[in-house]
């Protein structure tokens, strides 16, 4: 019997210490956009319209983390 190991190639293996960064910092815009946005919605009693601007001004700021963290994390990095 054979016993083949396979070996999976992890987003975070053999970062830069400038691409951590630049993870890091999306990362965190992405948790405070997104839960400062989450914690208004949840807590106020708003119209249709109200949320719509709520996911507007929270949304934004997340997809441009959200874009950070993929550039710096994913684009660029080719499977060893």
């Amino acid at each position: 019997m054979t016993i083949e190991t396979k070996t999976t190639h992890r987003w975070y293996q053999d970062l830069s210490v400038v691409r951590w960064i630049f993870v890091i910092m999306g990362i965190l815009v992405m948790v405070f956009a997104g839960g400062c946005s989450i914690n208004v919605l949840a807590t106020e009693r708003m119209n249709a319209e109200s949320v719509g601007i709520v996911a507007l001004i929270g949304g934004i700021p997340f997809a441009g983390g959200l874009l950070i963290w993929w550039l710096a994390a994913k684009v660029g990095r080719t499977p060893q």
